[in-house]
């Protein structure tokens, strides 16, 4: 087998789809399908049932409407019409109460029958209408969970990146998630965005990049490791943080949310 014949047959839905339930493990995202397929097809039944009704209850209106095109009003012909049927089958020429009996039954018949298909459209429509709603809410509630565990997993994979100090991790991974927010992007790609001091919604890469290497950032990162004469590794090295300082420079720039964060953390470091 050529290789382009190989990789068209892996892209073949019906063997796509063998080899995920023959060899790929179910997960909650699975599960989570699997309930959204089944809700679909039982919509889709629903659907295919109001139609037929519809149908059925278009073709009286068809002809309800090419009676009143001509000039008629429906509600005076059918009768007529039929007691004209009835006559001929008769073969009476008068109006006999025999024929109006008939007459009368059958419009009754296709009054009761008129009005039962509109009920049922109207039950199957409200009752499709349900479940849709149920679909559309048990997604988002699916939908939200995934994006809390992916800002979560971003903002710890993002600190562990710049270097964030654990004795300042927790406090500022609180912080940092109350400006993050999980959005779709153009290509319908769900990703981290944070709220930059600009009002603005950065990528998350960005915003952390940014945090490095402002002045702020820099007192909660751990200082590089260096070789050499003079050098001073690790934390030893590291200049104390004057936190009464850093607030009231916070709060002359009006930023109450980092000096809330750093009486946290003033705080926290007395306890240690």
């Amino acid at each position: 087998m050529e290789r382009e014949e190989f990789e068209a047959l892996l892209t073949d839905e019906n063997v796509v789809a063998f080899l995920t339930e023959r060899y790929v493990p179910k997960t909650d995202f699975d599960k989570v399908n699997g309930k959204k397929e089944q809700l679909l097809s039982e919509k889709k039944r629903e659907q295919d049932k109001a139609k037929a009704l519809a149908d059925q209850l278009s073709k009286w209106n068809s002809i309800s409407e090419q009676v009143g095109q001509m000039g008629f009003d429906m509600d005076e012909v059918v009768p007529k019409f039929l007691a004209s049927l009835q006559k001929q089958q008769d073969g009476t020429d008068d109006g006999s109460s025999k024929n109006s009996e008939t007459v009368k039954v059958l419009e009754d018949r296709m009054t009761i029958q008129k009005q039962t298909y509109e009920s049922k459209i109207s039950s199957m429509q409200k009752e499709h209408e349900k479940k849709v709603n149920e679909l559309e809410s048990y997604t988002q509630r699916v939908l939200k969970g995934w994006d809390n565990e992916k800002a979560e997993n971003t903002l710890i994979s993002e600190m562990n990146r710049i270097g964030v100090l654990p004795a300042h991790f927790k406090t500022l991974k609180m912080a940092f998630r109350n400006i993050a927010a999980v959005e779709e992007n153009e290509d319908g790609v769900r990703g981290v965005l944070m709220l930059n001091d600009n009002g603005l919604k950065i990528p998350a890469t960005e915003y952390f990049d940014n945090f490095a290497q402002s002045d702020e950032g820099k007192m909660y990162i751990a200082a590089p490791q260096t070789s050499g004469g003079g050098a001073v590794g690790g934390r030893g090295g590291r200049q104390s943080i004057d936190f009464n300082a850093e607030r009231n420079k916070a709060l002359q720039k009006g930023d109450i949310r980092s000096s809330i964060g750093l009486a946290i953390m003033q705080d926290t470091t007395k306890k240690r």
